[in-house]
């Protein structure tokens, strides 16, 4: 078997760099293809019923929440009230099955028309009975002039409070509106399960973004670290294999697959801004540390791989092997850890 010399030639180092690159952007697309989420398969949007109005509310923790902090996303919304025996009890148990059956990107919006009962403490303890998650699905109360304003004249949903009754009776809309990432009303569904499942397809719908969105970068950034990683497992092998011109070529490629990564990153974080991990508990406690040592190792990483390349391109292979055997693994764990944190944060369903 033949193998490279010591050195390896530049050109040849150079031109399969260029060779190793093109081979990682088409597996790259190949990853996205299958790491990007169900809903970015686009169908018919639904049409727009007209657009909901400014609002502020007040959340089950007691903070201002309104449709500025919904801005941008896709949410449902329903009008509830906790002392409600019909039809609340069911709008809030299929809410419950929605958190599992939608992205989580989606949000749940629930109103009370009862705001003097349905105090923020009260509405934390009705979404704690029913499973809510936290920064997911809210539960609003707030002036009760406003929020009847709301419901009619902006959800243009029916209300109807009948007074002298031995006990107050409370008559809304039992509907669920879909509401897009503009405040576009999409669609009014009811109970019954085939119009839930119609639901769940619309908000996949309006979820799915074009594939040249700045929402697509998450899937391709994924796709950039599992690539990156490849690359640098191939590189690894090809050292040890004594091929040094091959081991280049990777290790170059692997340098310009995550620089494309880096800009991919910077250009979505300054457009969409940080994504909340969904889950708590445990999983939440791994997720953040993984995070943390995914972020402070990823900074490191620049400095690192550009120093080994230099040291490589100058021939200095001494300090290149003891800067290698620090940047390799620093490099891999930082490509792993990024599919494993997109996978936790927007594939799995907490």
């Amino acid at each position: 078997m033949t193998t490279d010399s010591p050195g390896p030639a530049r050109p040849r180092a150079l031109a399969g760099a260029v060779l190793a690159f093109l081979l990682a952007a088409a597996a790259a697309h190949g990853l996205f293809l299958l790491l990007r989420p169900p809903s970015t398969l686009r169908g018919d949007a639904p049409p727009v019923y007209g657009t909901v109005p400014s609002f502020t509310l007040t959340d089950e923790s007691g903070r201002p929440l309104g449709s500025g902090d919904l801005a941008g996303k896709v949410w449902i919304a329903d009008f509830i009230f906790t002392r409600c025996r019909n039809p609340c009890p069911q709008l809030t148990h299929t809410f419950e099955g929605l958190q599992r059956d939608l992205p989580s990107e989606a949000r749940i919006v629930s109103i009370t028309v009862d705001p003097a009962f349905d105090t923020p403490e009260v509405l934390a303890a009705y979404a704690g009975l029913h499973g809510a998650q936290p920064g997911r699905w809210h539960f609003l109360t707030g002036d009760r002039k406003a929020i009847v304003d709301l419901l009619s004249k902006g959800f243009l949903q029916a209300f109807e409070e009948q007074a002298g009754a031995p006990e107050r009776i409370i008559v809304h809309s039992s509907y669920f509106v879909l509401v897009d990432r503009d405040g576009g009303m999409r669609a009014y569904r009811g109970l019954e399960p085939d119009s839930v499942a119609a639901l769940v397809r619309d908000a996949r719908v309006l979820l799915a973004p074009p594939l040249r969105s700045v929402r697509s970068l998450p899937a391709v950034n994924a796709s950039l670290n599992a690539s990156a990683g490849l690359l640098l497992l191939a590189g690894l092998v090809l050292i040890r294999a004594r091929r040094p011109t091959a081991h280049a070529a990777c290790m170059i490629a692997a340098m310009g697959v995550s620089a494309a990564f880096l800009i991919c990153y910077l250009v979505y974080h300054f457009e969409a801004g940080s994504a909340r991990f969904p889950g708590g508990g445990t999983a939440r406690t791994a997720y953040l540390a993984i995070l943390a040592s995914h972020t402070v190792l990823a900074a490191a990483v620049p400095v690192l791989a550009l120093r080994t390349a230099w040291l490589g391109w100058k021939e200095l292979w001494d300090s290149h092997r003891k800067w290698a055997k620090v940047t390799m693994p620093v490099w891999l764990y930082v490509s792993i850890t990024g599919v494993v944190i997109y996978v936790m944060l927007y594939r799995v369903e907490w």
